[in-house]
């Protein structure tokens, strides 16, 4: 097991997600959750990182990379159905023109995975922090 600090476990769960999303478009937390464990496994990244619903719901919402973009009603086991968000990206450059003229804008980034800060950072123009 790796010594991973829970900050850079949500990291590279938002790079997975966010790879995924821009591959398939959009999707739901459980279609990430069940592709990202399926994957990991195939790839040999055994981790100790669980691909929860609950987990992955929190990152998308609180995570400025994606937008609810919709939803959809699936049938339960017992006979009635649910509604379930489906989420997308928000594009790099729409993140960029964001925080574009904002004071420190990597600071504002520093829980997102390094290609989102270096972009925004290439982008905004800030050499260094």
């Amino acid at each position: 097991m790796t010594n991973m600090t829970n900050k850079a476990r949500s990291q590279r769960k938002i790079k997975w997600m966010y790879d995924y999303l821009a591959e398939e478009g959009e999707a739901s937390a459980q279609e990430m959750a069940d592709h990202l464990r399926v994957k990991r496994t195939k790839d040999g990244d055994i981790t100790s990182m669980a691909f929860d619903v609950r987990t992955m719901s929190g990152l998308l919402t609180r995570s400025p990379l994606f937008r609810r973009s919709g939803s959809t009603r699936l049938k339960a086991i017992s006979g009635g159905s649910y509604e379930v968000a489906l989420w997308s990206v928000v594009p790099l450059d729409d993140l960029a023109r964001k925080y574009d003229g904002v004071k420190h804008p990597l600071t504002r980034l520093k829980n997102l995975p390094k290609f989102v800060r270096d972009y925004v950072a290439e982008k905004v123009g800030v050499i260094d922090e």
